[in-house]
């Protein structure tokens, strides 16, 4: 009998950290971001705005019936394009700040020189 080897590729423990640290504040920004803003969709009246709309056209379309049992997908599909629409532009708004960031940082503390860990002769065993 043969054996069978697996050649599934398993990253390395320090890539998924990499990948922890570098995606997890911009998936929580995202997060954030996306139910926040239709929040604030919301509040305006811009959904109400969106639904009136939608009202309009399907009427026009399928009637009252077709209204009645379109438009809770169509309110669910436009919440949610709010949402990954403001997920988006809080993601990009996080990068811009993190990058801004970082550099101000490294511009403010830069990375000190190499310190010598030699010792000098002066202070040597052999001089003594």
């Amino acid at each position: 009998m043969q054996t069978v080897h697996n050649n599934t590729y398993f990253p390395s423990p320090e890539k998924v950290k990499q990948f922890i640290f570098k995606w997890t504040p911009r998936a929580i920004a995202a997060a954030v971001g996306g139910y926040y803003a239709l929040g604030v969709a919301y509040h305006l009246g811009l959904m109400a705005l969106i639904d009136r709309v939608a009202i309009a056209a399907l009427r026009q379309v399928v009637g009252y019936a077709g209204i009645g049992a379109i438009m809770p997908t169509f309110q669910w599909y436009a919440a949610w394009g709010v949402r990954i629409a403001a997920a988006a532009g809080a993601g990009l708004i996080y990068d811009v700040v993190e990058k801004a960031v970082s550099r101000c940082y490294r511009g403010l503390f830069p990375h000190p020189a190499p310190v010598s860990v030699l010792i000098p002769p002066s202070f040597s065993s052999a001089n003594r």
